[in-house]
């Protein structure tokens, strides 16, 4: 059972940039620029993605998957600035939202709607109820349908079982959940991704050593990168990480943690 994919990785490239680059089109514009934290070096052989020199609000995680079309034509103005200096010019030009609190809110939800629910309605699906069980197969509850949850969830679950558990396992053919009160069952020491995009002209060792993210809020992790057939890659940790979600996205930075070698989903 793959895991939703955060909705701005597939929104990005496929509606947000696409659309944007359509409209600039037709007023005869030639660049674009968004207000994402993130940095391009547009280089002689191609543009190379980087992170926002503000850690804290890097979102170049969400933007590997833009095609190298969109991105040769992209700027980022607030890429070089923290969120400080940020509100300081939307201060100097009596910016009405300048002092507007964050939201972290997903950006197609409605108020009093939970996402996967929302997800549910928009794709007409069907809830697929079944039974919660912990790893030797002991029935612990019933859940009301896979579309709520993902690896590593620990809230939300119904279960009072004395001490924390996690979904470990999604087992899609029986609508099944798999839950631990193990943390050690949520780790995985090696991926593989589909669909794989690359940088411009890298020119990759056959066991390239690279940092790699699992998801928005997951501090990078060491690994080797080996470079499959049929847009597939393997990443081999140095260490196990915790919760990998199949349909997520892993996006591979290089040894600096600063420039976007590629990136593909987790299979």
């Amino acid at each position: 059972m793959a895991a939703p994919p955060t909705p701005a990785l597939v929104a990005n490239p496929g509606f947000k940039f696409a659309n944007l680059a359509h409209a600039a089109d037709r007023l005869g514009i030639r660049k674009l620029a968004t207000g994402h934290y993130a940095r391009i070096d547009q280089t002689p052989s191609g543009p190379r993605l980087l992170r926002g020199l503000d850690r804290k609000k890097d979102q170049s995680y969400f933007l590997f998957d833009l095609p190298e079309a969109i991105l040769s034509r992209t700027v980022f103005p607030l890429g070089g600035l923290n969120k400080d200096q940020v509100r300081a010019k939307a201060r100097d030009f009596g910016l009405a939202n300048a002092e507007q609190a964050e939201s972290q809110d997903v950006c197609i939800a409605l108020a009093g709607e939970r996402f996967p629910e929302l997800l549910r309605e928009i794709f007409s699906g069907t809830p697929r109820p079944g039974p919660i069980v912990d790893p030797t197969g002991k029935l612990l509850g019933q859940h009301p349908g896979l579309h709520r949850y993902t690896i590593g969830q620990r809230r939300g679950l119904g279960l009072a079982l004395g001490t924390p558990a996690w979904i470990c396992a999604i087992e899609a053919d029986q609508a099944r959940l798999v839950v631990s009160q193990n943390p050690k069952d949520l780790l995985v020491p090696q991926l593989e991704t589909e669909a794989t995009r690359w940088a411009s002209g890298l020119d990759l060792a056959p066991r390239q050593a690279a940092r790699v993210q699992i998801r928005s809020q997951h501090d990078s992790a060491p690994a080797i990168l080996k470079k499959r057939d049929g847009g597939r890659c393997q990443v081999l940790f140095d260490q196990a990480q915790r919760a990998v979600a199949p349909g997520q996205a892993a996006v591979f930075y290089d040894e600096s943690d600063s420039h976007i070698l590629g990136g593909g989903w987790i299979l």
